[in-house]
């Protein structure tokens, strides 16, 4: 079984932390740790087993010449998996963090809501960027690394120079959310995929998980109690789960062949 690599080298992920680490307290860099490791130990770990569906996939549809369909098929899927919790993490993830993991970690949920909306794009971009070997494009993804690298770099060194976490952590947030938002679009691009129709697909999977979301907004402005706020937000998750199972036979077919992967002792050792 192929596993596709990410757009974007692992290690790089570690060096936000060694930058704010040059510009302020442990103290912070902790909280930040925390925050990132929230938002992407559970998107990597179900976006990498999404990768490995979508190349077998995606290898099949492009010598059918189909890959439009399929792309089409798991960006829509990706955006049902991510837009949701990251809205309700960018709505309530101070509230939530105070609960989970006490009242002293709340700056963590502050800093996880800032990059709520570009861990959106960053966990779509991973299982898309297969399609860079699909189509033998190899190059555009170190053209995108190196973008990342430095736009990222920058955005850390401004914030961290003039002393402003929360500036440092909005630009980081911003240029990632430029960079993999520029390579989503990139990536369908190359797929057959028109930019109207993958704003069509984003627009309305912004709008359904919206309306989910209006009794959460409603709850936050007219109680704000961290403990009700968190209750709310778990049963309006499960209620929106149950909805796109029972609505949506793409999402089904996807979660029974992940089922067959994390079955797999092969994966389970990795």
């Amino acid at each position: 079984m192929i596993l596709a690599r990410p757009l974007f080298p692992c290690w790089f992920l570690f060096s936000p932390v060694i930058l704010l680490s040059a510009f302020f307290s442990p103290v912070i860099v902790g909280f930040y740790a925390l925050g990132m490791r929230v938002l992407q130990t559970p998107m990597s770990f179900i976006g990498g087993a999404i990768a490995q569906v979508f190349f077998q996939r995606g290898v099949k549809a492009y010598h059918q010449l189909n890959l439009s369909i399929i792309v089409a098929d798991i960006f829509e899927i990706l955006l049902k998996i991510s837009v949701f919790p990251m809205l309700i993490l960018l709505i309530s993830g101070w509230d939530l963090f105070i609960v989970i993991f006490g009242y002293s970690w709340g700056e963590a949920g502050k800093y996880a809501q800032l990059l709520s909306i570009w861990a959106i794009f960053w966990f779509i971009s991973s299982p898309l960027s297969t399609i860079l070997s699909i189509t033998e494009k190899l190059k555009t993804g170190f053209f995108l690394t190196v973008l990342n690298i430095s736009t990222r770099f920058i955005s850390l060194l401004v914030g961290g120079v003039l002393g402003d976490v929360f500036l440092a952590i909005a630009l980081f947030s911003f240029s990632g959310l430029f960079v993999y938002g520029f390579a989503c679009f990139v990536f369908l691009k190359y797929a057959g995929i028109e930019i109207k129709n993958s704003f069509c697909i984003m627009g309305n999977v912004f709008f359904d998980s919206t309306l989910f979301l209006i009794p959460l907004i409603i709850i936050k402005i007219l109680i704000g109690n961290s403990v009700i706020i968190t209750i709310s937000a778990l049963i309006i998750t499960i209620i929106y789960i149950v909805f796109i199972f029972k609505t949506d036979s793409k999402f089904r077919n996807l979660i029974h062949e992940l089922q067959k992967i994390f079955k797999n002792p092969l994966v389970k050792s990795f």
